[in-house]
């Protein structure tokens, strides 16, 4: 088997460095931090790019985009959607998941529609078009991993780092919002305290007091 293109052997050594551990996944070699080959969003984002145009000429026959092929794996496996499951499932805002979706629709591959009962709800369905274009789309995965050159066992590795920097951003991000609505509390006890300031309602930026 011929090897991995460079971008792939990158993501596959941070997963086995890993251990489990997103500190290892972004440890570099070189002791600078601000060296370009030490940040993780270059390989990540390097990595993505290097994908989408891989997945190209695969999807250029199902007239799908890399999005669209995306948003489609999901109802494929999991039937009528609304748009925001749809959304979560891809990591996407609704307000971005939207489009892809009335393209979609657009291309008779769904339908949307109001889910019962619930009207403010938008449910997301294949037509008999979207659930045959299944059969075209199978091929894709084990074509991919073929051209790529890396083994099963490598994919699972490549996607588990990845899920590591995932989740380590989503958790920060769920604790930056725990400690900004804890200022903001503060900063409203203070005002209600009297302390004769004027507070603009805000959360004072983290790492910004004295």
């Amino acid at each position: 088997m011929r090897s991995p293109p460079p971008f792939v052997s990158a993501l596959i050594i941070r997963a086995r460095r890993s251990g489990g551990s997103i500190g290892a996944v972004t440890r570099a070699t070189t002791t600078d931090p601000l060296a370009v080959e030490a940040q993780v969003c270059l390989t990540l984002s390097a990595a993505a790019r290097s994908l989408v145009a891989f997945y190209r000429p695969l999807l250029e026959p199902l007239g799908l985009t890399h999005p669209q092929y995306l948003a489609m794996l999901a109802l494929w496996q999991h039937g009528t959607l609304s748009l925001r499951a749809l959304a979560d499932l891809l990591h996407l805002e609704p307000a971005t998941t939207s489009p892809i979706v009335k393209r979609l629709a657009a291309m008779g591959l769904v339908v949307r529609s109001r889910a019962a009962g619930d009207e403010r709800t938008l449910a997301i369905q294949l037509t008999p078009a979207g659930r045959a274009l299944r059969d075209r789309a199978e091929h894709i995965p084990a074509t991919m991993v073929e051209r790529l050159g890396v083994t099963p066992e490598q994919v699972d590795e490549i996607r588990r780092a990845a899920q590591l920097v995932v989740d380590a951003v989503g958790a920060a991000e769920d604790g930056d919002g725990a400690g900004a609505a804890g200022d903001a509390g503060a900063a409203g006890d203070v005002g209600a305290a009297g302390d004769g300031q004027t507070h603009d309602g805000g959360a004072v930026p983290r790492g910004a007091r004295a």
